[in-house]
């Protein structure tokens, strides 16, 4: 790269002749302006250019209107570099007021009649001032083509039009003519990158035109530079803050590299038969989105570890979906993907009315970008998107052009990315629609220039649709490799992971966070998944629990510790395999534009890909260490003998042995030497082979060929390995400070569950809950307002999920059989985005427990009904109430304040009822406000007797005389109901009697 200063480029960024110059529409309001010399360079620079800038200092304008689209301010620099140090900025302005006040205070008595004259003629002319900035606007905001009513894509459709492309941009092809190069070349790019911020590189920087410009100033607090265009920039050591400002705002950003210097701009255009170019080229090198982004070393971005809780060591993923309705049901393909560590996952499942499975997947990968074919989706499908996902990017893409079919993606993965020689299978069975998920994924990635670094990595995983469990006998084998199901209700319901409110009071106390002691990003990564979806396999359980029980024990203190501070030094290897991957693939280094990109930072550049090298270099050699420091803690225990069948004398233990083991170590290493000069005389990888006395045959493969991605699958395998370590240490972690008494969970099969003593952290109070086996499966719970009915629910459930997740739990003991799915209908919320009601969400999350529970489920009911009348929400309740521990006979609490359903549950036996019991004193028929109530939080045998709804009146502070109304309002309903019973008992008595009819239509009529 040359230094040689260059003719200066930014006239082509300056308005022709015969245009207005910036100083022309300068307003004459202006004052103590500072003239700035710019020295950039490289393309674009300006020698020796003075240029004057002005800021604005809202605080201190007096101007009364003033249109903010309008200021032409100053620029920031924002750069690390030593030579830019003396590029700071600049600008000083005097404010009018004290302007004003200083000349004021000059003026003598005599003279103060004259300069009030000169006063009003100066307002006057700041009048005309005003009104001259309130008409001027940015040339972007003239050009009729980009009115509203005036727009169209590229090929000239109007957005009512179905086929339009929102990403193209239609240029008058006069108004191009019209444009400097430099212009000419922004138009050209933003013609067809419409949607993105351009982030155009000039020089040493990143500049902003037009409308892309306003939105910068807007978003990053930029300014704008003088002229009659809006034009804004930073230097390119910034890029990395800016651009993840502007995509975490929901905006595409795309990075405009120059690929050839203004030397070789002059050596081409000395070739060129033709017309020669004026300005260098540039081309698109990434396009980054919410959905796509990556870690690579021009964002700057951190992959050493440390990260915060703060969501940046999660999982982002950019969703896919296609749905084909059939017979009033819709069938899905999904395709969503991890760009930060290459994953894809991929499936195509049958779901219910409800929707159940989608509104599940959505729930456990949390995308943040959907992508969907233009005009095939229902409206049910619609309203779960922009419910479930109200603040996520969505964007429609056109059929068979951008989201791909089937055929279509088989070609373009295999045969344009993997393997060029390959022939092109056709979809399998109830593939097609999850291929042509991933065509549109595919597309997209082409499109974010990402493509071949995500498909290249070949890391692609299947979801499975769920299966219910039958509802018959379930085994132990049954249960291998299944999980359990929290949808995206529960996941919130149960306060289980971080939700996307951004309610830190929340997360904080959500079970990922209270478990959450990983020393690693990718740790972190999968914890979240064990809690999300928690494993049925009850052999998995169980050695999850060994290793946790074995890392608690005080004889493994330092073993904990020592292995905490190696997992502590660990970067994100698992982000870190993705950018060495990409950096080191061929494509990158003679296809892709970033490989003719001129950067001015290269040299930083390197040395983050130094460091991200070394850094994962030593990354596995800490692993490493964690496997040696395993090794040397368990070593001389009698583990290995149990486990092995056999006994190794210790080293230093048997001479004999020793010598031994010395002549087969020597003899093991000269065959090795054997074998690898062979590999070097012959060019290709040797094997020994075979056993007993034909051992350490040599086998020379035909060809040479060996797997390309072998080396990357151990590397991927002991990552996995090295996250489970870290995983189970933050349990074992927990179980320690957590300051609670626990216990392991006993899972049985063919038995039914049951619970004891359950803790209530906050208030250490002790429940014995039981569900099923002598017990019965549905607990009908009542108690009073605030008497922890809703938290004793939540309390077994989550311990449920503890205790499948392999962790021990705060409980004296703990017995249960395998729970394939938890339901939960709790609260009260609408759901206003999709017009749906609280009833009718009540309603909703019903029908999926009755739709979908089984006997092996655990479903949890908080007051059913209370969204519309008494009568009605009574009624709802008991035929639901009746329908689960009558047809599903599931584990269930159902609790209600409508103490009728007591009556009717309790001539049914597959029914307990139970109370949160509490302490009434004061209790006082005429006067509810003197009544005390002292919560007892102790799960009790029968039925509350009241609900005590005028003492939490109290407690949330309604004045007494509102809460004696009310009573007297409630003794007046519930007087007139027992008349009202009264005088049915009457009527019923009359009729049985003999009564005339005349007479019982009086009866009745006086009802």
């Amino acid at each position: 790269m040359s230094s040689k200063k260059q003719s200066s480029l930014f006239s082509f960024f300056t308005p022709k002749a015969g245009q207005s110059t910036p100083s022309s529409s300068t307003p004459k309001s202006v004052v103590a302006t500072k003239s700035v010399k710019f020295e950039r360079d490289g393309d674009g620079a300006a020698e020796d250019e003075s240029r004057t800038l002005k800021r604005v200092n809202d605080d201190n304008d007096v101007s009364p209107i003033r249109r903010t689209n309008s200021v032409k301010r100053r620029r920031i620099i924002v750069s690390s570099d030593e030579e830019d140090e003396g590029e700071n900025v600049l600008e000083v302005r005097t404010p009018p007021s004290s302007l004003q006040n200083a000349s004021t205070a000059s003026i003598d008595t005599l003279d103060r009649t004259i300069y009030q004259v000169e006063e009003k003629e100066r307002k006057y002319k700041d009048k005309e001032d005003i009104a001259e900035m309130e008409s001027e606007k940015f040339t972007h905001e003239t050009l009729p083509f980009l009115k509203p009513e005036k727009i169209r894509d590229a090929q000239g459709r109007r957005p009512d039009d179905e086929d339009y492309d929102p990403t193209t941009l239609f240029v008058p092809a006069d108004f191009l003519k019209e444009q400097t190069p430099g212009h000419r070349q922004w138009w050209t790019i933003k013609s067809k990158n419409y949607d993105v911020v351009l982030l155009f590189k000039v020089g040493k920087f990143y500049e902003l035109y037009h409308m892309d410009a306003v939105i910068a100033v807007e978003c990053l607090s930029l300014t704008f530079m003088r002229g009659s265009y809006a034009h804004c920039g930073f230097p390119e050591a910034a890029y990395g803050k800016f651009a993840d400002q502007l995509v975490s705002r929901g905006y595409k950003v795309a990075r405009i590299e120059q690929t050839e210097t203004p030397q070789q701009l002059e050596e081409r255009n000395s070739r060129a038969q033709g017309g020669k170019d004026k300005v260098v080229r540039r081309e698109v090198c990434r396009v980054t989105t919410s959905g796509t982004r990556t870690y690579s070393v021009i964002d700057g971005c951190n992959t050493y570890g440390g990260e915060a809780d703060t969501g940046e060591a999660q999982s982002k993923y950019l969703l896919s979906i296609k749905e084909c309705v059939y017979d009033q049901t819709s069938t899905y393909g999904v395709c969503l993907v991890d760009t930060s560590v290459g994953k894809f996952h991929i499936g195509e499942f049958r779901d219910d009315d409800y929707n159940s499975y989608l509104r599940t997947l959505i729930a456990n990968f949390t995308p943040v970008q959907v992508l969907h074919e233009r005009g095939n989706l229902s409206p049910q499908c619609k309203v779960i998107l922009s419910g479930v996902l109200s603040s996520v990017q969505k964007e429609a893409l056109s059929s068979k052009k951008q989201f791909l079919d089937a055929d279509e993606t088989l070609k373009l993965a295999l045969r344009g990315m993997l393997d060029p020689d390959s022939v092109i299978p056709k979809p399998g069975l109830n593939s097609a629609l999850a291929l042509s998920a991933l065509g549109a994924v595919l597309y997209y990635l082409q499109r974010c220039l990402i493509d071949v670094d995500m498909i290249t990595m070949r890391e692609f995983a299947l979801l499975e649709p769920v299966n219910n469990c039958t509802n018959g006998k379930a085994s132990e084998k049954f249960w291998e490799s299944r999980q359990m199901v929290l949808d995206g209700i529960t996941l919130q319901n149960l306060n289980l992971v971080p939700g996307d409110n951004n309610d830190a009071q929340a997360a904080s106390l959500s079970l990922y966070s209270t478990m959450n002691k990983c020393q690693t990003a990718f740790g972190k990564r999968l914890l979240r998944q064990w809690i999300c979806s928690p494993t049925c396999d009850l052999e998995v359980i169980r050695e999850r629990q060994d290793a946790i029980q074995y890392l608690i024990d005080p004889a493994r203190t330092r073993f904990v510790e020592k292995a905490g501070e190696l997992l502590r030094k660990l970067p994100d290897l698992e982000r870190l395999l993705q950018k060495i991957h990409t950096m080191g693939l061929k494509y990158r280094a003679e296809t892709h534009p970033d490989s003719r990109a001129v950067m001015f930072e290269a040299a930083n550049y390197n040395k983050r890909k130094i460091k991200d090298l070394l850094n994962t270099l030593e990354g596995f050699g800490t692993c490493q260490s964690l496997i040696e420091l395993y090794d040397s803690m368990t070593q001389g225990g009698n583990g290995v003998a149990e486990k092995e069948g056999m006994i190794v004398p210790q080293k230093g233990q048997d001479e004999e042995y020793d010598d031994a083991c010395r002549g087969v170590n020597e003899a093991t290493h000269n065959l090795e030497t054997y074998r690898k000069e062979q590999e070097e005389k012959l060019r290709c990888k040797i094997t020994f082979f075979g056993s007993g006395k034909n051992r350490f045959q040599m086998e020379i493969p035909e060809n040479v060929g060996v797997p390309r991605y072998y080396e990357r699958k151990i590397w991927s395998d002991v990552l996995n390995r090295v996250a489970e370590v870290d995983v189970l240490l933050s349990l074992a972690r927990y179980c320690q400070t957590c300051g609670l008494a626990l216990c392991r969970p006993q899972f049985e099969v063919d038995t039914e569950e049951r619970s004891d003593e359950l803790l209530k952290k906050s208030t250490i109070s002790a429940n014995d809950s039981h569900l099923g086996g002598t017990h019965a499966k549905t607990v009908l719970l009542t108690g009073p307002n605030m008497g922890g009915k809703s938290t004793l629910m939540r309390q077994v459930a989550v311990l449920t999920v503890m205790a499948h997740m392999g962790s021990l739990v705060p409980a004296e003991s703990m017995r249960l059989s395998p729970v394939d799915r938890i339901f939960t209908r709790i609260g009260a919320n609408d759901r206003l985005i999709c017009g749906q009601s609280t009833f009718f969400v009540e309603l909703s999350e019903t029908l999926v427990i009755l739709k979908n529970a089984t006997k092996h489920s655990l479903v949890l009911i908080d007051e059913l009904g209370r969204g519309t009348s008494t009568f009605d929400g009574t009624a709802i309740a008991s035929a639901v109430l009746s329908d689960v521990s009558r047809r599903l006979q599931c584990r269930s609490f159902f609790s209600t304040h409508y103490h009728s359903l007591c009556k009717t549950a309790s001539v049914n036996p597959n029914i307990a009822l139970a109370h949160m019991a509490c302490m009434v004193e004061n209790e006082n028929e005429d006067n509810p406000t003197e009544e005390c109530v002292t919560f007892l939080y102790r799960l009790t045998d029968g039925v509350c007797p009241k609900s005590y709804g005028f003492f939490a009146a109290r407690l949330a502070g309604v004045r007494p005389e509102v809460v004696t109304e009310a009573y007297e309002a409630s003794r007046v309903i519930f007087d007139s109901l027992n008349r009202k019973k009264m005088a049915i008992a009457s009527i019923k008595e009359v009729a049985r009697g003999g009564g005339s009819v005349e007479q019982l239509r009086e009866m009745i009529a006086a009802l």
